[in-house]
Protein backbone atom coordinates (compact mmCIF):
# COMPACT_ATOMS: atom_id res chain seq x y z
CA UNK A 1 0.00 0.00 0.00
CA UNK A 2 2.88 2.33 0.02
CA UNK A 3 4.03 1.28 3.53
CA UNK A 4 6.35 -1.76 2.68
CA UNK A 5 10.25 -1.50 2.63
CA UNK A 6 11.09 -1.93 -0.74
CA UNK A 7 13.93 -4.50 -1.61
CA UNK A 8 17.71 -3.39 -1.52
CA UNK A 9 20.22 -5.20 -3.12
CA UNK A 10 22.08 -5.97 -0.05
CA UNK A 11 19.32 -8.24 0.93
CA UNK A 12 20.10 -10.33 -2.00
CA UNK A 13 23.34 -11.06 -2.00
CA UNK A 14 25.70 -13.85 -0.57
CA UNK A 15 27.30 -13.21 2.61
CA UNK A 16 31.01 -11.69 1.95
CA UNK A 17 33.87 -10.98 3.32
CA UNK A 18 35.23 -7.07 3.50
CA UNK A 19 37.36 -7.41 0.87
CA UNK A 20 35.06 -8.46 -2.04
CA UNK A 21 35.75 -13.06 -1.39
CA UNK A 22 32.66 -14.98 -0.77
CA UNK A 23 32.27 -17.06 2.33
CA UNK A 24 31.98 -20.78 1.20
CA UNK A 25 32.22 -23.59 3.61
CA UNK A 26 35.39 -26.01 3.37
CA UNK A 27 35.28 -29.16 1.85
CA UNK A 28 35.13 -31.05 4.80
CA UNK A 29 31.87 -28.75 6.14
CA UNK A 30 30.05 -29.59 2.63
CA UNK A 31 31.16 -33.35 3.36
CA UNK A 32 30.17 -33.36 6.86
CA UNK A 33 26.33 -31.34 5.79
CA UNK A 34 26.33 -34.21 2.61
CA UNK A 35 26.63 -37.30 5.41
CA UNK A 36 24.39 -35.77 7.96
CA UNK A 37 21.82 -35.38 4.66
CA UNK A 38 22.47 -39.05 4.12
CA UNK A 39 21.55 -40.38 7.66
CA UNK A 40 18.24 -38.06 7.61
CA UNK A 41 17.59 -39.55 3.85
CA UNK A 42 18.10 -42.91 5.40
CA UNK A 43 15.64 -42.22 8.58
CA UNK A 44 12.78 -40.99 6.38
CA UNK A 45 13.33 -43.98 3.97
CA UNK A 46 13.17 -46.16 7.10
CA UNK A 47 10.52 -44.65 8.54
CA UNK A 48 8.44 -44.32 5.32
CA UNK A 49 9.02 -48.04 4.70
CA UNK A 50 7.08 -48.62 8.73
CA UNK A 51 4.25 -45.81 7.61
CA UNK A 52 3.69 -48.17 4.11
CA UNK A 53 3.47 -51.13 6.12
CA UNK A 54 1.25 -49.94 8.63
CA UNK A 55 -0.91 -48.57 5.77
CA UNK A 56 -1.18 -51.69 4.46
CA UNK A 57 -2.00 -53.66 7.33
CA UNK A 58 -4.85 -51.15 8.25
CA UNK A 59 -6.13 -51.64 4.54
CA UNK A 60 -6.22 -55.16 5.34
CA UNK A 61 -8.08 -54.44 8.40
CA UNK A 62 -10.59 -52.09 6.73
CA UNK A 63 -11.32 -54.68 4.45
CA UNK A 64 -11.55 -57.55 6.93
CA UNK A 65 -14.21 -55.29 8.73
CA UNK A 66 -16.00 -53.77 6.11
CA UNK A 67 -16.58 -57.57 4.58
CA UNK A 68 -17.87 -58.09 8.44
CA UNK A 69 -19.70 -55.46 8.35
CA UNK A 70 -21.60 -56.30 4.98
CA UNK A 71 -21.89 -60.01 6.65
CA UNK A 72 -23.95 -58.21 9.30
CA UNK A 73 -26.75 -55.77 7.20
CA UNK A 74 -27.10 -58.78 4.80
CA UNK A 75 -28.09 -61.68 6.98
CA UNK A 76 -30.03 -63.14 3.82
CA UNK A 77 -26.44 -64.12 2.21
CA UNK A 78 -25.03 -66.55 4.67
CA UNK A 79 -26.92 -69.71 5.95
CA UNK A 80 -26.05 -69.81 9.81
CA UNK A 81 -27.02 -66.25 10.36
CA UNK A 82 -29.81 -66.25 8.75
CA UNK A 83 -30.69 -69.73 10.41
CA UNK A 84 -30.02 -68.20 14.14
CA UNK A 85 -32.23 -65.12 13.51
CA UNK A 86 -35.36 -67.32 11.83
CA UNK A 87 -35.10 -69.94 14.69
CA UNK A 88 -36.60 -68.38 18.34
CA UNK A 89 -35.43 -71.18 19.72
CA UNK A 90 -34.09 -69.58 23.45
CA UNK A 91 -30.90 -71.50 23.29
CA UNK A 92 -29.96 -69.93 19.83
CA UNK A 93 -29.96 -66.63 21.52
CA UNK A 94 -28.66 -67.39 24.84
CA UNK A 95 -26.03 -68.42 22.45
CA UNK A 96 -25.36 -65.64 20.35
CA UNK A 97 -25.65 -63.65 24.20
CA UNK A 98 -22.61 -66.00 25.52
CA UNK A 99 -20.54 -65.56 22.66
CA UNK A 100 -20.67 -61.73 22.57
CA UNK A 101 -19.91 -61.50 26.56
CA UNK A 102 -16.94 -64.08 26.25
CA UNK A 103 -15.79 -61.58 23.33
CA UNK A 104 -16.17 -58.66 25.90
CA UNK A 105 -14.24 -60.55 28.15
CA UNK A 106 -11.66 -61.77 26.34
CA UNK A 107 -11.36 -57.99 24.79
CA UNK A 108 -10.79 -56.88 28.18
CA UNK A 109 -8.18 -59.64 28.74
CA UNK A 110 -6.39 -58.51 25.77
CA UNK A 111 -6.01 -55.27 26.85
CA UNK A 112 -5.26 -55.64 30.63
CA UNK A 113 -2.53 -58.06 28.87
CA UNK A 114 -1.41 -55.38 26.70
CA UNK A 115 -1.27 -52.83 29.42
CA UNK A 116 0.76 -55.09 31.47
CA UNK A 117 3.18 -55.64 28.90
CA UNK A 118 3.93 -51.82 28.49
CA UNK A 119 4.39 -51.76 31.81
CA UNK A 120 7.09 -54.80 31.72
CA UNK A 121 8.74 -53.58 28.80
CA UNK A 122 9.13 -49.85 30.38
CA UNK A 123 10.36 -50.91 33.59
CA UNK A 124 13.55 -50.01 34.41
CA UNK A 125 14.02 -53.15 36.94
CA UNK A 126 12.89 -55.71 33.63
CA UNK A 127 15.63 -53.88 32.01
CA UNK A 128 18.21 -54.43 35.04
CA UNK A 129 17.32 -58.08 34.71
CA UNK A 130 18.13 -58.54 31.24
CA UNK A 131 21.18 -56.84 31.49
CA UNK A 132 21.77 -58.94 34.28
CA UNK A 133 21.36 -61.65 32.36
CA UNK A 134 23.34 -61.05 29.73
CA UNK A 135 26.19 -60.16 32.27
CA UNK A 136 26.09 -63.49 34.10
CA UNK A 137 26.25 -65.51 30.62
CA UNK A 138 29.24 -63.54 29.88
CA UNK A 139 30.65 -64.41 33.82
CA UNK A 140 29.75 -67.87 32.72
CA UNK A 141 31.30 -68.27 28.98
CA UNK A 142 34.75 -66.22 31.03
CA UNK A 143 34.77 -69.37 34.01
CA UNK A 144 34.31 -71.82 31.06
CA UNK A 145 37.70 -70.23 29.39
CA UNK A 146 39.23 -70.31 32.13
CA UNK A 147 38.52 -74.01 33.32
CA UNK A 148 39.48 -75.55 29.33
CA UNK A 149 42.95 -72.92 29.71
CA UNK A 150 43.80 -74.40 33.16
CA UNK A 151 42.67 -78.26 32.11
CA UNK A 152 45.45 -77.70 29.09
CA UNK A 153 48.00 -75.89 31.54
CA UNK A 154 47.66 -78.61 33.67
CA UNK A 155 47.52 -81.40 31.07
CA UNK A 156 51.21 -79.50 29.86
CA UNK A 157 52.39 -79.58 33.02
CA UNK A 158 51.89 -83.21 33.67
CA UNK A 159 53.61 -84.00 30.48
CA UNK A 160 56.57 -82.31 31.64
CA UNK A 161 56.99 -84.11 35.09
CA UNK A 162 56.36 -86.99 32.85
CA UNK A 163 59.58 -86.48 30.91
CA UNK A 164 61.40 -84.65 33.68
CA UNK A 165 61.08 -88.59 35.47
CA UNK A 166 61.73 -90.26 32.85
CA UNK A 167 65.04 -87.82 32.49
CA UNK A 168 65.93 -88.69 35.49
CA UNK A 169 65.22 -92.24 35.82
CA UNK A 170 67.49 -92.81 32.93
CA UNK A 171 70.34 -90.93 34.40
CA UNK A 172 69.91 -92.90 37.74
CA UNK A 173 70.39 -95.65 35.96
CA UNK A 174 73.12 -94.93 33.21
CA UNK A 175 74.58 -93.78 36.67
CA UNK A 176 74.46 -96.88 38.69
CA UNK A 177 75.40 -98.51 35.69
CA UNK A 178 78.17 -96.45 35.23
CA UNK A 179 79.07 -96.96 38.93
CA UNK A 180 78.69 -101.13 38.34
CA UNK A 181 80.98 -101.07 35.84
CA UNK A 182 84.03 -99.37 36.92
Amino acid sequence: MGFEKAPRKSDFTPARSPQGIPAYKTQEEYYDEVLQLRKQIGALNQENSTIKTKLRRLEEDNQKKEKEISVLLNPGKHEDFHRTLRDHHPSSSAIIHGLKQKILKLETQLKDKENTYNKLKSDLKTTKIEELKVQMETYYQEIVRLQNYKSQFQMKETAKGKSIQSKVKTLTFFITFRTSTI
